[in-house]
């Protein structure tokens, strides 16, 4: 599933990538259908908290929630992979500059925790980082596709061709979290159509 990205090629020389500067600042949207959820955060979430959500929605928690998102943007190595732009060898991939992007290892962390089966291993990743509360959205049906991609599994096994889920993705917390299961240590404290917010309780 391809998401928008803005980036720059600057010197291809001889056939080789000599140099690839990746900037993705303005590659997500503010997304109005999230204000209320938005406005609930604002209200009701000390100052200095950070907000555990995936990078699409880092610009939307920053602007209208006025809180810190926990991944402000994608790894280098899913944006020119998994986002399905370009396929760098493993030479070129290490030529790109990327000032903003996260590291790999913090996306995959946090990859591991969405798709987890065990809620204590999306507890234990948000106490690690000192994250009290969770956005979700009913695009990460959709995006779900990209979070598989991300840790080699096969998004066939787990949602249509409509990218909607199958049954075999209700095992995992990301998908039991958007179906309003309760879960121990979480609390869904809001809730719309659009949305869903837990807090740890433990």
């Amino acid at each position: 599933m391809k998401t928008a990205v803005s980036f720059l090629i600057l010197i291809l020389f001889a056939g080789c990538v000599t140099k690839v500067m990746a900037d993705p600042d303005s590659f997500t949207p503010v997304y109005d259908n999230l204000s209320d959820s938005m406005n609930w955060l604002r209200e009701n979430t000390p100052e200095n908290s950070t907000i555990f959500a995936w990078w699409d929605y880092a610009k939307t928690i920053d602007q209208l929630a006025n809180r810190k998102p926990f991944i402000t943007a994608p790894s280098k190595e899913i944006l020119f992979t998994v986002a399905m732009y370009s396929q760098l060898s493993d030479s070129e991939l290490d030529a790109v500059e990327c000032p903003k992007c996260e590291s790999h290892e913090k996306i995959k962390g946090a990859v591991t925790a969405f798709l987890s089966e065990d809620i204590s291993t999306l507890i234990q990743t948000m106490k690690a980082n000192e994250m009290e509360y969770i956005l979700i959205t009913d695009g990460e049906r959709g995006k779900s596709y990209s979070l598989f991609l991300i840790m080699d599994m096969n998004p066939s096994e787990y949602l249509d061709e409509n990218y909607v889920p199958l049954e075999s993705a209700n095992k995992f917390v990301l998908f039991k979290m958007w179906n309003g299961e309760e879960l121990d240590g979480l609390a869904l404290v809001y809730a719309d159509k659009y949305s869903r917010i837990y807090k740890v309780t433990v």
